[in-house]
């Protein structure tokens, strides 16, 4: 998945928990108590949205995770034909 797509995955993720926000401003403003249990809802989801979403785009691909692996012996080997 391209940055890009994350980016916009993400961005969409957040202006929903945002218009839940609103939301439950609007529809429970009489009650107090439903009120701040929607916000304790919807902030433990952002959360774990937000821990998911970390974990996405901290993901490596393939590719940098060879490079990784293969470039500390190409230096090795590097460092022994120099002796």
């Amino acid at each position: 998945m391209s940055n890009r797509v994350m980016y916009l995955l993400a961005f969409g993720v957040y202006l929903l928990f945002f218009a839940a926000l609103v939301a439950d401003f609007m529809c429970f403003r009489n009650d107090e108590q439903t009120m701040v249990f929607g916000m304790y809802l919807l902030s433990t989801g952002l959360m774990a949205v937000t821990l998911i979403l970390a974990a996405l785009f901290l993901r490596r691909s393939p590719s940098e995770r060879y490079q990784e692996m293969y470039a500390e012996k190409e230096k090795e080997d590097e460092g022994k034909k120099d002796w």
